[in-house]
């Protein structure tokens, strides 16, 4: 399977709301049941093989667990989650300044983005063009 293919599966599984749902509940060691889901039958298994397809989850012991795959994939989630939710407002100062014309100099949009984000990772990432 090539890479794009594999990521375009693992996406897929993330966009749809159910089948994410399920992966958490699996995470969490919580039932996963067709009646609980709201699902039919196929529509159940469809998305477990998905899923398993995807490599976020896996059988041992006859019971559905995450793969390493899917606790990084659920780790990078809750880290977007935090940005979108408690950083949000950050990253619509950190544009305006980015933006500001005339340009600010790269010296003090460091200084500046580097003193309001509190994610080393967000700060590098932001700091990359």
């Amino acid at each position: 399977m090539s890479d794009t293919l594999r990521e375009n599966n693992i996406l897929k599984c993330l966009a749809d709301e159910k089948s994410l749902f399920m992966v958490r509940s699996i995470h969490k060691g919580l039932p996963v049941t067709i009646t609980g889901m709201k699902l039919s039958r196929k529509q159940y298994y469809h998305k477990l093989k998905m899923i398993s397809d995807a490599n976020l989850i896996g059988r041992s012991s006859g019971r559905y667990t995450v793969t390493s795959l899917g606790r990084v994939i659920l780790g990078l989630l809750d880290s977007l989650e935090v940005a979108l939710s408690k950083d949000y407002w950050k990253y619509l100062v950190i544009d305006n300044l980015t933006n500001a014309d005339p340009p600010m100099p790269v010296g003090e949009r460091t200084r500046i983005i580097s003193s309001i984000m509190e994610s080393k990772d967000m700060t590098e990432a932001l700091l990359q063009h």
